[in-house]
């Protein structure tokens, strides 16, 4: 999930944790544009009930990705291409620290939201991102994505599924 913090986030971190409580959630996982700036935010706003798990939206020049589980105040870089053929650095740096790393929104229509790294060294493909029924290009993506997720043949390639702030 997105914050204020990051373009396309409406909701300010006490927002999303009000709306987290509201539904019920368990979790919520933070994932910042290429920052930490709110890593430090939430433990004021959140208890017992719900457990915030610190991560980042990998903006790279050839696909988003998010790396879940990172320590308060880490930035993976993301200054690089596929071309560059660093990913797995930066994959393994995640996964050292004990995280996992997602292809995120790997069909999204705009300049760097196709994912053009090889799904291998990513644990979960994201396959959801937005309303899953609606008439936006978001749908066509999603379904891509889930096509990806369920029938990769790979069977630790599992399916994830993220969702907006609000409804648009």
């Amino acid at each position: 999930m997105h914050t204020v913090s990051s373009h396309g986030g409406v909701l300010t971190p006490a927002e999303l944790v009000a709306g987290a409580r509201a539904a019920g959630l368990d979790f919520l996982a933070i994932t910042e544009h290429n920052t930490a700036e709110t890593h430090g935010t939430w433990s004021r706003h959140v208890g017992d009930d719900l457990l915030v798990i610190l991560g980042q939206e990998v903006v790279t020049r050839t696909g988003h990705w998010l790396a879940l589980g990172l320590r308060p105040g880490q930035v993976v870089d993301w200054r690089y291409g596929v071309r560059d053929n660093v990913i797995d650095l930066h994959l393994d740096e995640v996964h050292r620290a004990g995280g996992l790393c997602v292809a995120a929104h790997p069909y999204a229509p705009y300049t760097s939201g196709t994912l053009m790294y090889p799904y291998q060294g990513f644990d979960v493909v994201e396959v959801w991102n937005g309303q899953w029924s609606s008439n936006v290009p978001w749908q066509a993506d999603n379904e891509a994505a889930h096509r990806v997720g369920t029938h990769s043949g790979r069977g630790d390639l599992p399916g994830a599924v993220a969702a907006c702030g609000r409804e648009q």
